[in-house]
């Protein structure tokens, strides 16, 4: 730390708090941009006249799950009676998929109408959401389908047992009864172990997966079974180009642009409402999988600060670098405010105990606790956080430990290079000289300098690093060799280092010396 008298120890101290109120109300303002960015050219409540467009060209996960959610609040809020959706990914995570779905499915029957649109491809947890909606438009070069559930692994990619099928399964037949779609054809994009079959009955197609066969034909005893005809066997998941999909009833209709449609849904272009992602959420999504290296070099920058000054650019680029990790977490509904508010709590522990307040350590290792606890929150869903019976919870967890103590383990890495390397940078060399000429006024080189061979009290212990009285002065300081010195022992200052206090234990005269 700095060696600087009391004053200046305590505007420290004092500036402390105020920068973490600085960083929470930016973080809170920031929230609402983004709601006032999303808001600002949206109609009000009743213009049910226009549709809504909702862009969801990302891989499908948690990130996305919390857009749509505040997408589809939004046109509730204006009452708009139909939503696009504008769907262009290739899949994502279960998780995500199913908690979309839910969400699609949810809503009021009509309120709003959803409508989801594929130019490109849909697949996976895509598709898983596409079902969700009331129609489906594909340009001629769209694909849709394939909602197979794979799980990695060290040996590769493989596909889930069929405890995670069953609940796709089931969850796919409830898309189909309350959307209208085929149930058969729109399990059998899940149901790997299963064959699909077709039935002609009163002169119409009847499909028919494997497990409901024996029900069916109970049901059904009049059917003639020579009209059975494999469509799909096993080991085959189905997928459609557009004209297939509308063949087969599992899209609405070919249209050959955004345009043409909006033509077909009798709207102007000005009476669409865009509810893409704003820019501070795509750009939380991009980062997020920094997320990790911002905390760490975070924690570094506050680390700097507090060992050796910097004139508060160390401090900035921490507060900096802080609001980039939570903003990334926000976002994507890791980190809300309890996971923001530990860590905060956390830090201000810290610095009261560096800072205003030695407390042997209490203090700090309550910080610490609370800063790692907050951080391994900020890695896991907040839905899932405290609710150990959902489903995949257990990998959550493991995935949020692994990411802490990953940014833990850098910090300790990455403290020691700091510790090591940085004292002997041009750069803090200048900064220090220049901050000390700022702080203390023209004589402070010299009043350092009279601090040689001067005998003090030590303030706090000495770990090795704390606080000496002086003259009547408060000043930082670190024992010689880095030894442990415990509180009110004397001191005597052998040197100067970087604008600190280097003291050993003062032995009175006739007194054996330190071993």
């Amino acid at each position: 730390m700095s060696c600087v008298p009391s004053a200046r120890t305590t505007d420290r101290a004092a500036a402390w708090p105020w920068a973490l109120a600085l960083l929470l109300a930016a973080l809170c303002l920031g929230g609402r941009a983004v709601a006032a960015d999303g808001a600002a050219a949206l109609p009000g409540p009743g213009d049910a006249a226009r549709v809504g467009l909702i862009a969801i060209d990302h891989v499908i996960d948690d990130s996305q799950v919390y857009y749509l959610r505040r997408a589809l609040a939004d046109a509730q809020r204006m009452g708009l009676q139909r939503v696009v959706l504008h769907l262009t990914t290739d899949g994502g995570t279960l998780d995500a998929g199913r908690t979309m779905l839910g969400m699609l499915l949810a809503l009021p029957p009509g309120h709003p109408q959803l409508i989801a649109y594929v130019d490109n491809r849909c697949y996976s947890a895509g598709s898983l959401v596409a079902y969700g909606c009331n129609q489906i438009y594909m340009t001629p070069t769209a694909t849709i389908g394939d909602i197979g559930i794979i799980i990695q692994t060290p040996e590769g990619v493989v596909f889930a047992s069929e405890k995670f099928e069953t609940v796709v399964l089931t969850l796919l037949r409830d898309a189909a009864q309350a959307r209208g779609w085929d149930p058969a054809k729109l399990q059998k994009m899940t149901a790997r172990n299963q064959e699909l079959y077709r039935f002609t009955s009163a002169g119409r197609p009847v499909f028919v997966l494997e497990d409901d066969l024996p029900q069916f034909l109970q049901d059904h005893p009049a059917i003639d079974q020579k009209t059975k005809v494999l469509i799909a066997p096993k080991d085959r998941l189905l997928s459609y180009t557009a004209q297939d999909a509308i063949g087969a009833g599992m899209a609405t209709a070919l249209v050959h642009d955004l345009p043409t449609l909006e033509g077909r849904l009798g709207v102007s272009p000005q009476q669409i409402v865009d509810l893409a992602p704003t820019t501070v959420e795509r750009t939380a999504w991009y980062l997020g999988g920094f997320a990790g290296i911002f905390a760490t070099l975070a924690v570094l920058a506050f680390m700097a600060e507090f060992k050796f000054g910097g004139h508060g650019l160390f401090l900035i680029s921490g507060l900096v670098l802080g609001a980039c990790f939570l903003t990334c977490q926000y976002y994507q509904e890791l980190a809300g405010y309890p996971e923001i508010l530990l860590m905060l709590v956390g830090v201000l522990l810290i610095v009261l105990e560096l800072v205003v307040f030695p407390a042997a350590g209490w203090l700090l290792i309550a910080g610490v606790s609370l800063g790692i606890f907050g951080l391994i929150l900020a890695f896991m869903p907040d839905s899932d956080q405290f609710h150990p019976t959902q489903p995949g919870y257990g990998d959550e967890l493991m995935h949020a430990l692994r990411q802490a103590v990953l940014a833990v383990v850098l910090i300790v890495v990455g403290a020691v290079l700091l510790i090591m390397g940085l004292p002997y940078s041009p750069a803090l060399r200048r900064l220090v000289v220049h901050q000390a000429i700022d702080a203390t006024s023209a004589g402070a080189a010299e009043t350092q300098g009279r601090l040689l061979g001067k005998s003090g009290v030590t303030r706090s212990e000495l770990r090795p690093s704390g606080s000496i009285i002086v003259d009547g002065h408060d000043w930082s300081a670190s024992s010689e060799h880095g030894e442990f010195i415990p509180a009110g022992r004397p001191v005597v200052v052998v040197a100067m280092q970087f604008g600190e206090a280097v003291v050993r234990l003062h032995a009175p005269p006739g007194a054996p010396g330190p071993a």
